[in-house]
C-alpha cells in the first residue's frame, strides 16, 4: 500500500536558477527582436569586413548583456516581472514593426507621433502582420511570466534584482545617444524616456508671451501689410527644378518676378512636430527650447493689431504644435475627418485665403499648413497634375488602413522611377498651389515666405519617408522669399538685403527673425545677425537671439515698380501649357534685383506687364533619378548649410564612419 502511494507521489518540477531562465530568455528575445535589426543596420553600411566584424561582434556582445541585465532587474518582485514583461515584448514588436516595414528612426519624436495621435488615428495602423506580430509577442511573454515559476528560491536574488534594476534605470536615463539606443528594447525604452522628460518639461514650463516685450511696427505705404508665411510637407529642395533638377517641376514659379529661391536650405528637424514650431519661433537646431518656452511670431504679429489665421489641410496632433496653432485669431484645420485622409487637396485652403484677405482695413498674417509632398504622393494631387509618369497607385478612401500604405511602398519602391514620379508630380501641384497664392497677393503690400518643415527619403539606404535625423536628404528643403510690387516700393533696403543673401547657405533658424524684420517690426526678440533684411553679416546658425531691440528703418525712397500678369488657371484643373516641358529661363530667376529689373527696362515698358509662356517644343525628358546620399550633391548642400565638417556618420550616433573626405 506505501509503495503504491509512492508511486502516485507526484514528482516536484525541476527548479532552475533565475540566471539560467533569464540567460533563456535573453537568448530567445535577441534571437526574435534584435537580430532582425542588427542585421538590418549593418547591411546597409559599406566599410571594410574586418571594421565591420569587429564593431558587429562589440555591439552584439554589448547588446546582450544589457538585455540580460535588463530583464534580470524586471525580477525584483514577482508582479513587476508579471506585469512588465508581456508589455516589453509588446512594445517591442511593435518598435520592430515599424522599423523593419518602414524603416522608421525610433526616437521621442516619433514616440510623440503615436502616443499623441487620437484613437481613431491610431486604429488606422491595425493590420494583419501587426497583429499577428503582437499575438506572437503575448505569447513570448506569458512563456516568460510561467518560466519564472520554476526558478530556484535564493535569498540573494532579490537583492542582485534591485541593484540591476537601479542601474539599468540610470542607463536608460543618462543615455546621450549610445550604442544600446539602436536596438531593442533600449532603443524605444530610452525614446519613451526622453520623451516622458520632455512632456513634463513642457507641461511645467508656462510659456512666455514675447509679445509682452515692447516691440512696434513701422509702417510704409497706404496699404496695410500683408504677410503669408506656407508651410511645405516632406518637400526636398533637390526636386525643386528652379535648384537645378533635371524634370521640370516648378514652370510657374521660375516665371515669377520678385521672387528669391535660397537653393541652399536646411530643416530645423525631420519631424513636422519640431520643424514648424522651430520655424515659428525663436528656436534654432542647435537649442530648441524656445518651442516649449515662448509663444510664436503669431503672438506678436496679434498684438501689433494684425488679424491673424492658420488655414491647414494637415490636423494637429502634436504638442507645442497645437498651442501655437491656438494663438491665432482664426484656426481651421480641413483635416480634422481623418489622418492623411487623401480627400483633402491644397487648393481648398485657396478659398480661404481670399475670405481671409477680404477685409482690408488692418494688417493680415496668414499661415498656410499645407499637406505638399505627404505620403501617399499620388493622392496629393490632383489627375490633372500626372505629368511624369508611370505613377504609384492613387488610394482615395476614406478609411485609409496602414496595410493598404504598406503595400503601396513595397510596390512602389521596387519601382523605384513610379515612387520618385508620383513625388514630383506634388512638388508640381505645389509650384501650382504657390504661384495661385502669389497671385491673390498681386496688387496688395504683401511678403510671402515659403519653405518645407522637412524632406523626405525615397529609397536612398533603403530609407522611405523622413525621420532620419542623420539621413542628409531628410534635412534639404526649399526656401524662397516674393514680394509684391508696392512691398519692394515701400522697403527697397530690406528688398536689397534680402537678394544679396540668397547665394549664403540658409536654414530654419532665420526665419523667425527675417520674417518679422522683413515687415518692418521692432522687438528685442528679434536677432538682426539671423535676419535676411539686414546688411549685418550672416551669424552662425546656432547664434542667440540678441536682447536689444531693431532700429527703426526711415521710410525709403520709391523704386519703379514691376507688374505680372496674374495666373488664370483654376485651382482643380491643370492649365494646358503646364502640361508641356517648359525650358528654364536663360538667366536665373532666383530674384527680382537690380539686373532683372534693368533687363526689364531694355525690353520696354510692356514687358514687365507679360509673363513669359511656357515653351511650346517637346524638351526630353530625362530618366528619374534618385539622389543616392553618397552623391557629392546631397553631401555638400547638407553639410554646407549646417556650417559643418564634410564628414558624414552612419550608425546613428554609434560606429562612426566617414564617408566624404
Amino acid at each position: 500500500m506505501r509503495k503504491r502511494k509512492g508511486r502516485n507521489r507526484r514528482r516536484k518540477p525541476k527548479l532552475y536558477r533565475r540566471s539560467s531562465l533569464i540567460l533563456l530568455l535573453t537568448i530567445i528575445y535577441s534571437g526574435i527582436f534584435v537580430a532582425p535589426i542588427f542585421i538590418q543596420q549593418f547591411k546597409e553600411v559599406h566599410v571594410a569586413k574586418d571594421v565591420l566584424l569587429g564593431q558587429a561582434s562589440l555591439d552584439a556582445i554589448t547588446t546582450f548583456v544589457q538585455i540580460f541585465c535588463l530583464l534580470f532587474g524586471l525580477t525584483v518582485l514577482r508582479i513587476v516581472w508579471v506585469i512588465l514583461w508581456p508589455l516589453l515584448t509588446i512594445f517591442t514588436a511593435i518598435s520592430n514593426y515599424m522599423v523593419t516595414t518602414f524603416h522608421a528612426q525610433v526616437s521621442k519624436d516619433s514616440v510623440a507621433v503615436v502616443v499623441e495621435s487620437t484613437s481613431r488615428e491610431m486604429s488606422n495602423f491595425l493590420n494583419l502582420d501587426l497583429i499577428i506580430s503582437l499575438l506572437s509577442a503575448l505569447t513570448l511573454g506569458i512563456l516568460g511570466v510561467l518560466l519564472i515559476r520554476r526558478e530556484k528560491k535564493e535569498t540573494h536574488n532579490f537583492r542582485v534584482a534591485a541593484i540591476i534594476m537601479l542601474l539599468t534605470i540610470g542607463v536608460i536615463t543618462i543615455n546621450d545617444g549610445s550604442m544600446s539606443t539602436r536596438f531593442p528594447p533600449y532603443n524605444f525604452l530610452t525614446a519613451a524616456t526622453q520623451y516622458a522628460l520632455e512632456r513634463t518639461s513642457f507641461l511645467s514650463t508656462t510659456r512666455k508671451n514675447i509679445s509682452e516685450f515692447p516691440s512696434q511696427i513701422h509702417t510704409v505705404g497706404n496699404m496695410p501689410l500683408t504677410v503669408v508665411l506656407v508651410l511645405g510637407e516632406s518637400a526636398r529642395g533637390d526636386h525643386f527644378s528652379i535648384n537645378g533638377y533635371e524634370k521640370e517641376t516648378t514652370p510657374f514659379i521660375q516665371q515669377r518676378k520678385n521672387l528669391v529661391n535660397f537653393k541652399n536650405t536646411s530643416s530645423c528637424g525631420v519631424w513636422t512636430r519640431i520643424s514648424v514650431p522651430c520655424i515659428l519661433t525663436r528656436a534654432t537646431e542647435g537649442d530648441k527650447s524656445a518651442i516649449y518656452s515662448e509663444t510664436s511670431l503669431i503672438s506678436l504679429f496679434r498684438s501689433l493689431g494684425f488679424k491673424t489665421f492658420w488655414l491647414g489641410t494637415q490636423n494637429a496632433i502634436d504638442h507645442p504644435l497645437i498651442d501655437i496653432i491656438h494663438e491665432a485669431d482664426t484656426f481651421n484645420l480641413l483635416e480634422n475627418k481623418q489622418f492623411l485622409d487623401n480627400t483633402v487637396k491644397d487648393e481648398e485652403l485657396l478659398p480661404l485665403m481670399d475670405k481671409a484677405l477680404e477685409d482690408q482695413s488692418s494688417p493680415t498674417l496668414i499661415i498656410l499648413h499645407t499637406f505638399g509632398s505627404h505620403w501617399q504622393y499620388s493622392s496629393r494631387y490632383p489627375e490633372a497634375f500626372e505629368k511624369f509618369k508611370p505613377t504609384c497607385a492613387m488610394t482615395l478612401s476614406r478609411h485609409y488602413d496602414t496595410a493598404t500604405q504598406i503595400s503601396e511602398i513595397k510596390d512602389c519602391s521596387s519601382n523605384n522611377e513610379a515612387l520618385v514620379n508620383s513625388y514630383d508630380n506634388s512638388i508640381l501641384y505645389t509650384d501650382y498651389i504657390l504661384d495661385q497664392v502669389m497671385h491673390r497677393l498681386e496688387g496688395k503690400n504683401a511678403l510671402m515666405m515659403y519653405t518645407s518643415d522637412h524632406g523626405e527619403s525615397l529609397g536612398e539606404g533603403g530609407r522611405f519617408l523622413h525621420g532620419y535625423e542623420t539621413a542628409p536628404e531628410n534635412h534639404i528643403v526649399p526656401m524662397f522669399w516674393w514680394a509684391s510690387d508696392d512691398f519692394i516700393k515701400n522697403n527697397p533696403a530690406r528688398w536689397q538685403s534680402l537678394t544679396k543673401k540668397n547665394i549664403d547657405p540658409s536654414s530654419h533658424d532665420v526665419i523667425f527673425h527675417s520674417v518679422l524684420d522683413c515687415a518692418g517690426i521692432s522687438s528685442p526678440v528679434i536677432d538682426p545677425s539671423l535676419s535676411l533684411c539686414r546688411d549685418a553679416p550672416p551669424a552662425s546658425q546656432e547664434a542667440t537671439a540678441s536682447p536689444f531691440p531693431m532700429p527703426v528703418i526711415e521710410s525709403p525712397a520709391s523704386e519703379p515698380a514691376n507688374t505680372t500678369a496674374p495666373s488664370t488657371a483654376p485651382a482643380a484643373v491643370l492649365d494646358e501649357k503646364m502640361k508641356e516641358p517648359v525650358s528654364k529661363p536663360e538667366a536665373a530667376t532666383d530674384t527680382g534685383n537690380s539686373e532683372d529689373q534693368a533687363t526689364d527696362d531694355e525690353d520696354g515698358p510692356d514687358a514687365n506687364s507679360k509673363r513669359t509662356e511656357p515653351a511650346k517644343e517637346p524638351v526630353e525628358t530625362k530618366e528619374p533619378q534618385v539622389h543616392n546620399e553618397s552623391e557629392p550633391y546631397l553631401k555638400t548642400r547638407f553639410f554646407s548649410a549646417r556650417h559643418r565638417t564634410n564628414s558624414a556618420y552612419a550608425f546613428d550616433e554609434g560606429l562612426l564612419l566617414q564617408l566624404t573626405k
